[in-house]
């Protein structure tokens, strides 16, 4: 018999999303619709760690949910996330008219990232995706009380770029999804892998199109080509807030389902997709480290390097293209999709921090910041050098269990070259630190700060101190988390 528990932390997001529809008209609910929303995603994770633990039915439910173990990891991810993002908006929005949209988009985007790693047809999961999206567009251009504004315009046009790619993604993932009913007649995952295991060829046209197309529709928001240019617009135009929600939770959500859709409905087609990703890889982790570095403010850096950052990710999906390799290549990418998000969430707190109090987000103006907030300048460099792969923080384990789980796909298919992958995986993380620790240099140099003294609101600092915090201890004591990974 299904479990039900399994469900609950979707009613509690549903919950929130309906009270914060009412916080759009109802003063005394928008007054605290922040907290609410923070302390019931809080709430909800705790409620999906517990089902880690003690859920014992079935995880299915109808052929068209798959609620196990790979599915809840995911989802304690998504939720944490989803809640750190809220905590950081309860700063900035205390005092906003408008703030109840924000959580509500917030939750909108947050329901269909929780669906989508445990989507178990391909209906479902395009449906997930589609919402997931639209919450995560609408998050961007959310603020529109200054109309006519150039602030109200950048984000009105960072929406706007946002979804029109996601919605040509989704057009692609529909069109491949219907060759691939063509081809097996079912729109279930499972079912999907063993009839094109039938068909006993991968050089059938029909196939070969509706994989690249699936791939193509599914690499948008995982920030992969060619759907990868929206990010540096929404960078522009988005919070800190908005924006550190655009570059965790679909990318988490969406490497998850890949994950799980690629070595399992699409195996039999993994000489297609698995060449395709190889080249997908590269050109994201090189055409990411330039966007980097050629950004002056710290929100467009961020958006270039996750670019780079989603096609190291990208090696994870690679090693799976081997039934040997995949468990343990899933494992690894599990363990480097937590360290990505914490890192980025830690780092955007120092981000949102300096924006909020001063209004500033360029490179530059972290110049002498140390002197008159240490703790904030060093929260920031660790969840930096985490991104980096360096130790003692969790981001070093997921670099080695990625390059690890690559290294043993080239053995196990006498793919040799492969390995260079790795080479140039770990060239890309040392260039990465080059780009990363621009602010943090700059902030110890021994100059007054050119901007106004600010206060750090206590949200931003319980993010960055929780992030680096859940860093270090993973990087200490990693078998808590691989072992969850493994058993998912």
């Amino acid at each position: 018999m299904f479990d039900f528990r399994l469900l609950f932390p979707d009613a509690v997001v549903f919950a929130l999303l309906l009270g914060s529809l009412l916080g759009w008209r109802l003063p005394k609910v928008r007054a605290g619709i922040g907290l609410i929303t923070c302390y019931g995603l809080i709430a909800a994770a705790g409620l999906q760690l517990g089902n880690l633990f003690t859920a014992t039915g079935e995880a299915s439910r109808g052929g068209w949910l798959m609620l196990d173990g790979y599915a809840g990891l995911v989802r304690l991810v998504i939720l944490v996330a989803s809640a750190a993002v809220a905590a950081l908006a309860g700063d900035h929005l205390q005092a906003h008219p408008a703030r109840a949209r924000f959580y509500t988009w917030l939750l909108l985007a947050t329901s269909g990232a929780l669906v989508l790693p445990a989507a178990a047809d391909w209906a479902v999961l395009a449906l997930s995706l589609e919402v997931m999206a639209i919450g995560a567009s609408l998050l961007i251009g959310w603020d529109r009380s200054s109309q006519g504004s150039l602030e109200s315009r950048l984000r009105a046009e960072a929406a706007f770029k946002s979804y029109m790619p996601s919605a040509a993604a989704t057009i692609l993932l529909l069109f491949g999804v219907s060759w691939l009913f063509g081809l097996t007649g079912t729109i279930t995952l499972a079912e999907t892998g063993g009839k094109l295991l039938d068909l006993g060829t991968t050089t059938h046209p029909p196939m070969l199109l509706a994989v690249l197309l699936v791939l193509g529709g599914l690499s948008c928001k995982a920030l992969l080509v060619p759907f990868q240019a929206w990010v540096m617009d929404a960078s522009e135009g988005s919070t800190p807030a908005a924006l550190a929600f655009a570059l965790t939770v679909p990318v988490v959500s969406t490497f998850a389902v890949l994950a799980r859709v690629l070595p399992g409905a699409l195996m039999m087609a993994r000489d297609l997709w698995a060449p395709a990703l190889v080249l997908m890889a590269l050109v994201a982790m090189g055409l990411g480290s330039l966007h980097a570095i050629a950004q002056a403010r710290m929100t467009r850096m961020m958006a270039g390097a996750a670019i780079a950052q989603a096609g190291f990710l990208a090696l994870a999906l690679i090693a799976c293209a081997h039934p040997d390799a995949a468990p343990e290549a899933r494992s690894g990418l599990l363990v480097a999709l937590a360290a990505y998000a914490a890192s980025t969430l830690g780092a955007f707190a120092a981000i949102a921090a300096l924006a909020e109090g001063t209004g500033e987000t360029s490179v530059v103006a972290y110049r002498g910041l140390a002197r008159r907030h240490p703790w904030l300048v060093g929260a920031l460099a660790l969840c930096l050098l985490s991104l980096c792969g360096l130790p003692p923080l969790a981001g070093f384990w997921g670099k080695v269990l990625v390059f690890k789980a690559v290294i043993g796909y080239a053995y196990l298919s006498q793919a040799y070259a492969l390995v260079w992958l790795v080479v140039v995986a770990a060239l890309q993380s040392a260039l990465a630190a080059y780009y990363y620790m621009r602010a943090p240099r700059l902030s110890l140099e021994k100059v007054a700060p050119t901007l106004p003294a600010f206060e750090v609101r206590p949200a931003a600092i319980a993010v960055a101190a929780g992030a680096v915090a859940l860093l270090v201890l993973f990087f200490l004591v990693p078998d808590a988390l691989w072992q969850l990974a493994l058993k998912a």
